[in-house]
Order: C-alpha cells, then sequence, then structure tokens
C-alpha cells in the first residue's frame, strides 16, 4: 500500500496572504474549504493507491489543466514525475514556485498552454493521464478539440 498523504495547505500556500482567507475569498465559505483539502487528500490517495495496482515499475503524470498543482504536487513530494499543463501562466508560476519551495523541480515540470495551439501538445513517454477538472471552462465546440488531444 502507498504511503497516505494528507495536505497541509499551510504549506502549500505561496505566502502572500494567509492561506484560509485565500480560500475563504475563491470557496466563500469554510465548509466548502474543508471540502476542498480533504477533497485533494482523497484524490491523491486515490491516485496513489490506482498507481500502485496499475503501475508496478513506477508512474508518469500529465497532469492537463492541472492550475498550481494541487493534485501533483504532492504526487511529485512523494517521488512520481509530473508534468502539469495548464492555460494560467499565474498558476504555472505558483506552482513553479512551489515545487522550488518543497525542492521537488526535478521531479515536476509547469507548462503554458494555448487553446489556440492544442493540438500542437505532445503526450509521450506517460502512463497516467488526469483531467481532473477543467472541462467544464472551455466553450462546447473547444471541448472536443481538447478532448481529441
Amino acid at each position: 500500500m502507498a504511503k497516505k498523504f494528507f495536505t497541509d495547505p499551510k504549506t502549500l500556500w505561496n505566502g502572500k496572504e494567509d492561506w484560509f482567507n485565500s480560500l475563504s475569498r475563491v470557496y466563500k465559505d469554510t465548509v466548502h474549504v474543508n471540502y476542498r483539502i480533504i477533497d485533494t487528500d482523497l484524490l491523491v490517495n486515490y491516485i496513489l493507491d490506482t498507481i500502485e495496482r496499475y503501475c508496478p515499475n513506477g508512474a508518469t503524470i500529465n497532469d492537463f489543466c492541472g492550475g498550481w498543482g494541487r493534485i501533483s504536487l504532492p504526487l511529485a513530494k512523494l517521488g512520481i514525475r509530473s508534468r502539469v499543463i495548464d492555460s494560467s501562466q499565474r498558476y504555472v508560476n505558483d506552482g513553479k514556485n512551489i515545487a522550488n519551495k518543497w525542492g521537488i523541480s526535478d521531479l515536476i515540470n509547469f507548462e503554458k498552454f494555448d487553446l489556440n495551439e492544442i493540438e500542437k501538445l505532445e503526450f509521450t513517454e506517460t502512463n497516467v493521464f488526469l483531467f481532473l477538472e477543467g472541462i467544464e471552462y472551455f466553450k462546447f465546440d473547444d471541448r472536443r478539440r481538447v478532448l481529441s488531444v
């Protein structure tokens, strides 16, 4: 069984504002904040269990629309090579800063993608593809293009 990971948001946040106030501003209430933290732990632990079961020789992850690395950073911290691809330069930068802070920049890569050039993305040498969130942010016509890649 893979080592379980439990999120400590204080170690994840960028330090520009208190993590709880920042999450509360985004999610509007403390119930949703607590849900989001638990949701992260559940997803990371589910992915760890799945990797252990189906990827006995290790995993390489592409986390598409992975934002600042909410899921991939904990996985990289546990030694799993990850590539986070997001359309937000701010999130890409935040993720890089967290990876540097944790000393795991060699295990995780952050890339910005442009929807107009989505077909240029390559997904080679990957055995795990995460697309947990993000599809709802695309216009209907763009969803088919994104999913086809």
